[in-house]
């Protein structure tokens, strides 16, 4: 697939050429529309993502209300009140602008808002290249499966600590550390004689963790060809001090790629029955089956093909 970069704009006073660019891709979608978006509320664009019959799915700033009509499982939300290296309380925005419609990604200034279509000066680029497809996917990808983690556990993962720290010239300086407390304050793996965990995430916080995503299908009639999906993460340090054995390198079942194990995607395909049980949903496991890996890029095109799982 060769590289072809169009680019859009808008003006005010002018035909918004994006939107109707876009309006175009969206009608002509045939497998998937990802949108990381910080606002959406035009409802020309929502009219046209209702009817379009492509994969939906939403990554949206926790600040925007909830894009309505389109089901608790395809909309995540990020950002929120979070301390920041500024030393300062800060609001964090999921600041994004960018579509994925098939295999082409769109890229600018341009919120799908009435504002930015009418009055204010956009841009867009609108790119099909492979490469850019896979980065954008796989970003895609990392936060809608972070945001659906975090929004499904029933306690907080990370937490925000200023520590004070004075220089060897009595200056004063504050920092703030991130911290998981899955890890904070547990045994240290060396043994009593050591301080326990600090659970300071040193690093990127996406890599601090590993994802499982559990597919699940229902076995009752009146359930058939409805799933839902649960998405969970555990802490390296969780993962390390339960002695459960993980390469540094794994393989994504549906491309084939060798990817370093902390970025795959643990997965398996689960057949539930459900029934109402006192006014109460209640789900027994049927059958779980084995564990699959995917990287970020392949991870919702494997849970659309169930062909490739296997049902034990």
């Amino acid at each position: 697939m060769s590289t072809n970069i169009e680019a859009y704009f808008s003006r005010p006073g002018d035909t918004c050429e994006i939107k109707d660019r876009l309006l175009v891709d969206i009608k002509h979608a045939k497998e998937r529309i990802y949108i990381a978006m910080a606002y959406i509320s035009d409802q020309e664009v929502i009219k046209s993502l209702e009817s379009s019959h492509a994969e939906k799915k939403f990554v949206l700033n926790a600040q925007v209300n909830t894009v309505k009509g389109f089901g608790w499982q395809s909309v995540v939300k990020l950002g929120g009140d979070v301390e920041k290296i500024t030393y300062k309380n800060k609001s964090s925005l999921m600041h994004h602008k960018f579509w994925i419609i098939d295999d082409i990604v769109w890229v600018g200034s341009f919120n799908t808002t009435d504002y930015a279509a009418d009055i204010h000066w956009e841009n867009m680029l609108r790119i099909e290249d492979p490469h850019i497809l896979s980065k954008y996917l796989s970003e895609f990808n990392r936060m809608f499966i972070l945001g659906k983690a975090l929004e499904q556990a029933n306690e907080p993962y990370v937490n925000y600590f200023e520590k004070k720290i004075e220089s060897p010239e009595g200056k004063i300086h504050y920092k703030i550390d991130t911290v998981c407390l899955k890890c904070k304050d547990k045994p240290h793996p060396g043994g009593p004689s050591y301080e326990p965990l600090d659970g300071i995430i040193c690093t990127d916080v996406l890599g601090h963790y590993y994802f499982n995503v559990e597919h699940m299908v229902f076995e009752n009639p009146e359930f058939v060809g409805y799933s839902e999906v649960e998405y969970q993460m555990k802490c390296d340090l969780e993962v390390l001090l339960s002695h459960r054995p993980i390469g540094n390198k794994g393989v994504c079942e549906l491309c084939k790629g060798v990817h370093n194990r902390q970025s795959l995607i643990s997965t398996n395909f689960k057949v539930t029955r459900r029934e109402l049980v006192e006014e109460e949903l209640v789900d027994a496991t049927v059958s779980r089956g084995k564990e699959y890996l995917f990287c970020t890029k392949c991870i919702f095109d494997a849970l659309t093909n169930h062909e490739i799982y296997e049902k034990e």
